[in-house]
C-alpha cells in the first residue's frame, strides 16, 4: 500500500499526469476551435481587387434563397478548371448554407452526364424549387443568373399568334409545335396562343411574342398591334418560310432587316444526308445568345435576311447565324423545281455566307415634354423635361419555322438555339452582368543606381555572405578540435 502511495507522490507521476491532463485540454480546445469554425466560418479577402469576394449583387441574392440548392459540376478529376470551380463555389456556400454541390466525373459516371444530357467538360447543372438550369461556363455572372431563375415564383408567358395557318402548339405530328410548349414549360414558362384579330394590345402579361410560319398574311390591325407592342419595349420572334411572308415585309423592313423570295441551297448539308434545301449552321456571331454555342443547326427550306442600311435612329441590327460560304440564295425557283436541280448565279444570287437569323433592337426615341407656366409679368416660359427611358423592344427573325418543329426540334442543336433566343429575350430585363475590375500592374521604375544593387544584392553579395559564415563555421570548429 505504501509503495503504492509512493508512486502516485512520486515526481514522474505529477509530471506525467500534469502533461496528459494538459494535452487532454490542449486537444479539447483545438476540437472546440474546429467546431466553431465550421458551424461559423469567416473569410477575409486581402487581395486588392476582392478577387475571392463575390460582388454585392451576388451576395444579396444568395442571402435571399430559403430553398435547397443542389449543383452538380461535371468535371474531370485533378484539373485546374476543376480546382477553379471549387474556390467558386466554395464562396456561393459561404454566404448561402441552403446550397450543396458535388462533382463528379462524366467519365467514372457516364450514366449520369447521360442522365443530365452533358455534352462538354465543365457544365454546371443548377437544381432547386423543381427546376432545373444548366450552366456549360462556369463564372459568377452565369451562376447567379442561374440562381435568380430558380427562385423566381412568377411563371412568364410566351404568346403563340394564331389564324394565318401557323404551326399549332398543341399539335403532335412532325409539323406541330408540341415539343416547343413541353420544353418551354419545363423552363417554367406559361405558353398560350394570342388571336390578335380578336385584341387591340398584346397583353401586358406577354414577356415574349412568337409568330411561327404563317402562311397567311396578317391584316393591318394586326401588324400596328405588333408595331405598338415592339415599339413600348416588347419581344418578339419572327419565323417566315421561303415564300411566305405573312405581309410582314415592309414591317421588318422598317426594323432593320430585309427578306427576299429565294431559297438558301448548301451543298454542305449533303455531306451529313440530308438535302442540299436543308443548309447548315456552324457560324454564329459574338452574342448573349450563341455565347459558347458551338453546335450545329440545320433549317430545312430556310430564305436569306439581309440588313437594311438606311434605317432610322434607334435601329441596331445584328447577325445571329450564317451558313458556310459555300451556301447561296437561290431566286430561280422555277428551275429548281422543275429540273431539281440550283447553281449559283452572281447576278442574281446571293452568295453566302448566308444569314439565317437576326436580331434587331429598338429604342425608343426620347420625347420631350414641354410645360408652359406664367410668371408674375406674365410671359409663358417653356421647360423641358424628359420622359423615362423606355425599355428597348427586341426582334428576332429567322427565315425558316420548320427547324423547330417536332420532326427537327431535337436535331443536334435546333432545340438549344431556339430556347437560347427565347430565354435571352424573355429573362434580360432580369438577368444581373457582372464585370469585375481588373488590376493592372504598376510599372516600377528604378535609377541606374537601384538596377545595379537589385542586381548585386541577391547575384554577388548574399551568395558571398553565406560562403564567408561558412568559413567562419568552418574555422571555429577547426580550432576546437
Amino acid at each position: 500500500m505504501e509503495g503504492k502511495k509512493n508512486i502516485f507522490r512520486s515526481r514522474a507521476f505529477k509530471h506525467g499526469s500534469n502533461t496528459l491532463l494538459r494535452t487532454i485540454i490542449f486537444t479539447a480546445i483545438l476540437v472546440f476551435i474546429v467546431l466553431i469554425v465550421q458551424n461559423h466560418p469567416w473569410r477575409v479577402d486581402l487581395t486588392e481587387s476582392k478577387a475571392f469576394t463575390l460582388t454585392d449583387q451576388s451576395q444579396k441574392i444568395l442571402k435571399s434563397i430559403k430553398i435547397p440548392i443542389n449543383i452538380k459540376a461535371f468535371f474531370q478529376e485533378a484539373t485546374r478548371d476543376k480546382i477553379k470551380a471549387q474556390d467558386l463555389l466554395d464562396t456561393y456556400k459561404y454566404y448561402c448554407p441552403n446550397l450543396k454541390y458535388e462533382f463528379i466525373d462524366p467519365d467514372r459516371h457516364p450514366e449520369v452526364a447521360k442522365q443530365y444530357d452533358i455534352k462538354t467538360y465543365g457544365t454546371v447543372v443548377v437544381e432547386g424549387a423543381g427546376k432545373k438550369q444548366t450552366i456549360t461556363v462556369l463564372n459568377e455572372e452565369n451562376l447567379t443568373n442561374a440562381l435568380m431563375k430558380l427562385i423566381q415564383t412568377k411563371k412568364k408567358t410566351i404568346y403563340f399568334v394564331t389564324g394565318h395557318g401557323e404551326a399549332d402548339i398543341n399539335a403532335f405530328d412532325k409539323n406541330g409545335y408540341s415539343m416547343v410548349r413541353r420544353e418551354l414549360e419545363k423552363e417554367n414558362y406559361q405558353v398560350k396562343t394570342l388571336d390578335l384579330l380578336h385584341t387591340a394590345q398584346i397583353p401586358k402579361d406577354a414577356s415574349v411574342v412568337i409568330i411561327n410560319g404563317p402562311k397567311k398574311s396578317l391584316m393591318k390591325p394586326e401588324i400596328e398591334t405588333l408595331r405598338k407592342y415592339i415599339e413600348s419595349g416588347g419581344k418578339l420572334v419572327v419565323m417566315l418560310d421561303p415564300f411566305h411572308d405573312g405581309g410582314l415585309k415592309k414591317f421588318l423592313k422598317d426594323y432593320g432587316i430585309g427578306i427576299r423570295d429565294d431559297i438558301v441551297i448548301d451543298k454542305l448539308s449533303r455531306v451529313f444526308g440530308g438535302s442540299y434545301l436543308m443548309p447548315v449552321v456552324t457560324k454564329y456571331t459574338t452574342h448573349k445568345i450563341t455565347n459558347n454555342f458551338n453546335i450545329a443547326t440545320f433549317f430545312p427550306e430556310s430564305r436569306s435576311l439581309t440588313k437594311v442600311e438606311k434605317t432610322r435612329p434607334g435601329i441596331n441590327v445584328m447577325l445571329i447565324a450564317l451558313t458556310s460560304s459555300g451556301a447561296w440564295a437561290e431566286t430561280d425557283i422555277k428551275t429548281l423545281r422543275e429540273k431539281n436541280a440550283a447553281s449559283f448565279d452572281p447576278n442574281q444570287d446571293q452568295k453566302g455566307p448566308v444569314c439565317l437569323a437576326m436580331m434587331s433592337e429598338i429604342t425608343p426615341a426620347e420625347k420631350t415634354k414641354e410645360k408652359t407656366s406664367n410668371k408674375e409679368n406674365g410671359d409663358k416660359v417653356k421647360s423641358g423635361k424628359k420622359d423615362k427611358p423606355k425599355t428597348r423592344g427586341q426582334l428576332v427573325v429567322f427565315g425558316d419555322s420548320d427547324f423547330a418543329n417536332n420532326a427537327y426540334f431535337g436535331l443536334s442543336g435546333n432545340g438549344d438555339l431556339f430556347l437560347n433566343v427565347i430565354n435571352y429575350l424573355a429573362q434580360e430585363e432580369n438577368l444581373i452582368t457582372i464585370e469585375r475590375p481588373t488590376k493592372k500592374g504598376q510599372p516600377l521604375i528604378l535609377t541606374s543606381t537601384q538596377s545595379r544593387l537589385v542586381f548585386l544584392i541577391p547575384l554577388v553579395f548574399v551568395p558571398l555572405f553565406v560562403i564567408l559564415c561558412g568559413l567562419a563555421v568552418f574555422r571555429v570548429r577547426r580550432k576546437q578540435r
